[in-house]
């Protein structure tokens, strides 16, 4: 079977010619896109991609932060105590001066009391005479010689001397100025051969293992 042909006349021609330039710009679109699709999104580098940005690394390291502020005050020890003399006298050693450190119970100073010290001598000796006034009785009333009474009242009498001599030792232990707690010493206020007496302050002890900040305004 034969297909007709027709002859491709002049007008023909044309018409075709316009559709070549007419869809020429659509495939060139097409493949641009296809091309476009097969490149990565996330591309990087080459002309007209991202720039790379230089970074510093450093290892993280433990440490410690601090802050400091600096204040104008005037730094005061929370517990002061003033040191008294509790006896009259001279005194004979000053053992100590204004910045030492010093621990509970050391000798500041000392008190020369001869009045006192003769008289916890006499006392000494009225105790060992009621002590052996009291072996004595006890003696003689076994051989029924003196009566329970005697006995009893020479006993008391060795409890009196015993009191008396006890309350003279404690009064001459005052005769040694002692510290009452531990500190610096912060002011000394007599001299070796100064008459202090009874209730005179003679030195101030202040506790610096714990001070305060005070504003001078």
């Amino acid at each position: 079977e034969l297909t007709p042909e027709f002859p491709m006349t002049v007008h023909n021609r044309a018409l075709a010619g316009a559709f070549s330039v007419y869809a020429m710009p659509f495939l060139f679109a097409a493949c641009s896109g296809a091309s476009e699709a097969r490149t990565p999104a996330n591309a990087q580098g080459g002309r007209g991609g991202p720039t790379a940005t230089p970074v510093e690394i450093a290892v993280a390291e433990l440490g410690r932060v601090s802050r400091s502020t600096t204040l104008a005050g005037i730094i005061e020890p929370v517990r002061v105590v003033g040191v008294n003399a509790q006896l009259a006298g001279a005194l004979g050693t000053v053992r100590v001066l204004e910045g030492a450190r010093v621990g509970v119970g050391d000798t500041l100073a000392s008190i020369i009391v001869p009045e006192l010290e003769a008289q916890l001598q006499a006392s000494e000796a009225a105790l060992d005479f009621a002590r052996s006034t009291v072996e004595r009785s006890e003696e003689l009333f076994k051989g029924r010689i003196v009566t329970a009474a005697e006995v009893e009242r020479d006993r008391a009498a060795l409890a009196a001397a015993r009191s008396t001599k006890d309350a003279l030792s404690a009064r001459l232990g005052f005769a040694h100025v002692r510290a009452p707690m531990a500190g610096v010493v912060t002011e000394r206020l007599v001299e070796t051969g100064d008459i202090v007496s009874p209730n005179q302050r003679l030195f101030t002890v202040a506790d610096v293992a714990t001070l305060l900040t005070r504003d001078p305004g």
